[in-house]
Formats: C-alpha cells, sequence, structure tokens
C-alpha cells in the first residue's frame, strides 16, 4: 500500500470516504482540459483556448494567457519546464509563454493534433499530426518542426506519454507503440493491443510498460509482452492517467466524474474522490502530494494525500 503518512490509507474504496478536495479553483468558462503543477503554481487550458496560471497558496489566478477569441479551437494540453509554460490546440497551433505572460513564440503548424494533447521532452515537444498518423517535434529552441515517427496504418494518434528518454503513443486502432525519443526510426516496442475501441488515454510507468484507458470500462497494463486487464471501472471511460512522480500511485480521469487512486505496483485500488459534477479530462500529481483534477464543470479540485 502507500505510505503510513497518507491519509488514503484508511480511505479506501470499500470503507470510510476519502475526505473532500482542500479547495477548488474557479475561473474557466468552459471545460478544464489539462492541469500541469509547476513550484507554487498551477497551469491549466480549457476547450475554449483560455490558459491560466494559479498561485497554489492564493488559490487565484496570477496571470491569463490567452482568453476565448472567435475561431479559437481549444487548447488540448497544457505543460511547462523551469522558464516557459507550452500549450497546443486541435488545429495545430503551439503557444509558448514565459511565466509573466508574454508570448515566447506562437507557431501555427497547420497539422491538427486531433484529441492528442502536446508533451515535453527535454528541448523537444511532441505532439500529433493526428489525421496523417505522424508523431512531430517542435524544437523549442528555434521554433522549428520535423517529423518523429509515422503510424500512418495504425490510424490517428489519441494521445502521447513521456517517460525519461521514451516517448509512448497510443493509436486509433489501439496500438501502442513506445519510442526511445533518441532514435525514432525503429520502435522500441509495440503491442497490437486488438480492442474493439481506440485508446483515449495512455501513461507511461517506464520504458518497458505502459498504463492505458479508452471508451470501455477497462484499464489495461500493456508490455512488448502482452496486456492484462488491471481494473474493471463500473462506469466506462478514462480521459486521462497520471503516475506520481515516485512511481507508487497512478490515478484515472472518469467520464463519470471520479478520480480514482491506485497501488502502482499490485494495481489495486486506493480509493475513489468524488467532487467534480460531469467528466474529469485531467489529473495531474505535484511533488508536495498534491492531486488536481479538472473536466466538464470548469472547476480544478485539489487534494491532499498528505497529513501536513
Amino acid at each position: 500500500m502507500v505510505e503510513q503518512t497518507c491519509d488514503l490509507k484508511i480511505h479506501k474504496i470499500f470503507g470510510m470516504q476519502p475526505p473532500p478536495p482542500v479547495a477548488v479553483l474557479r475561473g474557466h468558462q468552459a471545460s478544464v482540459t489539462s492541469i500541469c503543477f509547476i513550484p507554487d503554481r498551477i497551469a491549466s487550458c480549457s476547450n475554449k483556448c483560455e490558459l491560466h496560471l494559479w498561485d497554489i497558496k492564493t488559490r487565484r489566478i496570477m496571470k491569463t494567457f490567452h482568453k476565448m477569441e472567435e475561431g479559437d479551437d481549444g487548447f488540448l494540453r497544457v505543460v511547462a519546464n523551469d522558464s516557459t509554460i507550452f500549450a497546443n490546440t486541435r488545429l495545430g497551433r503551439i503557444f509558448a509563454y514565459d511565466f509573466e505572460g508574454n508570448v515566447k513564440n506562437e507557431v501555427n503548424t497547420n497539422l491538427s493534433c486531433g484529441f492528442a494533447g502536446c508533451r515535453l521532452l527535454g528541448t523537444d515537444l511532441w505532439f500529433a499530426d493526428a489525421f496523417n498518423g505522424r508523431l512531430m517535434i517542435f524544437d523549442i529552441r528555434d521554433g522549428s518542426t520535423f517529423p518523429g515517427a509515422d503510424f500512418k496504418n495504425h490510424g490517428m494518434i489519441m494521445d502521447i506519454s513521456v517517460y525519461n528518454e521514451f516517448v509512448g503513443v497510443a493509436l486509433e486502432d489501439s496500438t501502442v507503440a513506445v519510442f526511445d525519443s533518441r532514435n525514432t526510426a525503429m520502435p522500441f516496442w509495440t503491442n497490437e493491443m486488438k480492442l474493439s475501441d481506440p485508446i483515449i488515454s495512455i501513461a507511461s510507468v517506464n520504458e518497458n510498460r505502459c498504463i492505458v484507458g479508452s471508451s470501455q470500462k477497462e484499464v489495461y497494463d500493456v508490455t512488448a509482452g502482452g496486456k492484462s486487464v488491471l481494473y474493471q471501472m463500473p462506469h466506462a471511460g478514462v480521459d486521462d492517467i497520471t503516475v506520481r512522480c515516485d512511481g507508487k500511485i497512478w490515478a484515472t480521469a472518469g467520464w463519470d466524474g471520479r478520480v480514482r487512486l491506485f497501488d502502482a505496483k499490485k494495481g489495486k485500488p486506493l480509493a475513489v474522490l468524488k467532487h467534480h459534477r460531469g467528466g474529469i479530462h485531467s489529473v495531474a500529481f505535484a511533488d508536495d502530494g498534491l492531486l488536481a483534477s479538472g473536466g466538464d464543470d470548469r472547476g480544478i479540485a485539489l487534494w491532499s494525500l498528505y497529513r501536513k
């Protein structure tokens, strides 16, 4: 199970009710699509191209980088490094801002990203040319864009995940492909899962293992050697999966408005967190024990997993 300091050890799904969120951040006017922790701050975006930077201590918006404008197509994911916040839109625009809200770069790739949010790995921002089945790379140093890998025989790219130097890709035909980012000519490994529905979420646990979810009830543990059902959800649809930085806990964002926490080693459920009204599209862990979740109700719930 989890460490002895974790409040959730007494709040398993078959026992006492888990605690409510310690705070709910409100300021988005549309569904929250992605959340990213930065030290003492949170970046979040919505499907109406809102991008906010929040102060965790005051629980207020510090900066609004992008507001809704006519023709905006919605942000898919927000990611950040030590100095810059990046976000990509469904129609292939990539934005880069410093923490003061100044635009560092804005690029229209003219490539539809479909459902796949971008991922940052070193100086490369990985994103999808979804309908052509291509994994693309945006160099954050000079703004250049070039292809990373081709999956045209597997349908759309549905989601992207990163772990160290490795990139995991979920494809429309339910294939999982993992690449070494230093050599994209050949996958490190693949698994053609042959599911009846596309994979819609993927999280890389390490270079040899991924957790994936679909529009169905099953959450799968996937390796090069096979797949197994880790958990059967009571309701269908897992829009996002995230693994805590220490690898011990992972969380799912359910269409049923529930965040579910799991023991990563055993694959067993630890707790169900209930607050949201509507589907959840993003979950994110902070290094200090906070968990954030956001979705259709436009709020961002903050959950404290540890006693202070």
